[in-house]
């Protein structure tokens, strides 16, 4: 990374003085620049820059017994997902998750990584988030090899299916154990509303597993994100927190607060869909080059099949006792809905959408000021007033989209309209 910064000088001011060199004795306040930053003689640097803070607020810690008497430590923690400190009459939304200490063990872990380090052909497809080449492998999925138009295209290809079958295997071997012993378990035991008590045919299970890489000078990062496509979601590092790479998997309260969890070989951690989180690997400071994260992940499905989606009533009962995080995220899911046209989908999303803006939701503000300007497909009718509130209100819930949507206003003089 480089940074460039023009005009400014080393300078450290006092609280009581507004500006470097502004009515100042002090003798380091030399330039005329108010951006105040320590003395350093020297350029900035990225290393000078504040190292990842590493998430320590857990709530508990448990032991928790698994079938086969196999007993798992478990670490508890909540992110604030919305956060409503500014309004005494609401509540913050949290997100649980929780971290399962040496899930896997550590022998089982090197034999996956001398697998994975020996092969070389790793997809590269856009990233459905943020548009940046995948760097992994699906270990399963339900349309692998078959002709569905979402296969990855080395999975179609003969020059690369035998070789890709061949390890799969290997990876099922040592992955199953964990699968069936301890991960699936602790899923079970940890969202037994969402994931044992619907029936057998929608017991949680994992339906996708994948092999991700994060290596220097290639993907680095993934953005911040909700897993939309799975109920629960499972990270196991294959890599050691602070030996192999820095940073790594955040939670996140909002775009530009992450906190990183100091997951070592074989630590697992678990959440739900409303969990906000994405990945940013920073280099080994010792030797950059060396920096690498690898994690398997699992993406669990509330179908037993894998063949069924039910995500349009993940949220509804919570969102309809009004928490806004799930309004915000039902709103994405209530048009797969059995039987609902596409007329009362489209006015059950902007409700959802406009319940969950006046619940502290940013993102959902956000939606419904761009709706109201016609950058987005709605009933709404053009209404620049009315687009202004909605991002008032998203910068009211810190969220950084509603300040650059309100930048855009102001600069194309779309204001002029009303005022």
């Amino acid at each position: 990374a480089i940074l460039f910064f023009v005009g400014v000088e080393n300078c450290i001011c006092s609280d009581s003085e507004k500006a470097c060199g502004v009515s100042s004795n002090n003798p380091t306040c030399t330039s005329s620049s108010s951006r105040i930053r320590p003395p350093l003689g020297r350029p900035l640097r990225p290393t000078d820059l504040p190292q990842p803070v590493v998430f320590a607020a857990f709530e508990s810690n448990s032991t928790v017994t698994l079938p086969g008497g196999i007993r798992q430590d478990i670490a508890s923690g909540a992110v604030k997902q919305i956060n409503n400190f500014d309004d005494p009459n609401r509540d913050d939304v949290l997100a649980d998750m929780a971290v399962l200490p040496s899930a896997v063990d550590r022998p089982s872990v090197e034999r996956l990584l001398e697998l994975l380090r020996n092969y070389d052909d790793w997809d590269d497809d856009p990233d459905t988030v943020d548009g940046m080449a995948t760097h992994e492998m699906f270990v399963y999925n339900p349309t692998l090899y078959g002709d569905e138009s979402g296969i990855k295209y080395r999975d179609a290809d003969p020059n690369f299916v035998p070789a890709r079958k061949d390890l799969r295997r290997k990876l099922t071997e040592i992955m199953s154990p964990y699968l069936d012993r301890v991960l699936t378990p602790a899923v079970h035991k940890r969202y037994p509303k969402a994931c044992t008590s619907k029936g057998p045919e929608r017991t949680c299970k994992p339906c996708y597993s994948l092999i991700r890489k994060y290596k220097h000078g290639q993907r680095q990062s993934h953005a911040t994100h909700h897993d939309g496509h799975a109920l629960v979601t499972v990270v196991v590092s294959l890599s050691d927190y602070g030996v192999d790479y820095r940073g790594g998997l955040y939670v996140s309260s909002g775009f530009g607060q992450h906190e990183f969890l100091a997951l070592n070989k074989g630590d697992a951690v678990m959440h739900q869909s409303s969990l906000l989180h994405g990945v940013q690997v920073y280099d080994v400071e010792s030797d950059p080059a060396a920096t690498e994260r690898w994690s398997w992940i699992l993406w669990y499905k509330d179908s037993t099949m894998c063949d069924s989606d039910y995500g349009y009533d993940w949220f509804e009962e919570c969102a309809s006792q009004g928490d806004a995080l799930c309004q915000q995220l039902h709103a994405t899911k209530v048009g797969a809905t059995p039987g609902i046209s596409n007329g009362e989908a489209a006015m059950r999303v902007l409700e959802l959408n406009m319940q969950a803006a006046d619940g502290g939701s940013g993102e959902s503000a956000v939606k419904i000021a761009r709706a109201y300007l016609g950058q987005l497909p709605s009933v709404l009718p053009y209404d620049v007033q009315k687009a202004t509130e909605y991002y008032q209100k998203a910068i009211q819930s810190h969220n950084p989209d509603g300040h650059y949507g309100m930048a855009q206003v102001l600069l194309t003089g779309m204001t002029s309209d009303y005022a």
